[in-house]
């Protein structure tokens, strides 16, 4: 659930001083920070690749445990 997170942080770093720890986040995830260096287009393109892969796996959690049946 990290990337959904990370999503808005990396959209308001640029803005703010949360940058270092946006980009230690994205090493967490397995991202070349050295890439950033031309732009965060391919950061956020890898961060949204990421919140549709943990999106993908909340979805696939079975509806019995989401309504929370025994």
């Amino acid at each position: 659930m990290a990337p959904l997170f990370l999503n808005n942080d990396l959209r308001i770093a640029d803005a703010h001083e949360a940058l270092e720890q946006c980009l230690m986040n994205l090493q967490q995830l397995g991202f070349d920070t050295a890439n950033v260096n031309a732009g965060y287009v391919r950061a956020l393109d890898f961060v949204l690749h990421c919140v549709m892969t943990a999106l993908e796996a909340v979805a696939a959690v079975p509806p019995v445990f989401l309504r929370g049946e025994p």
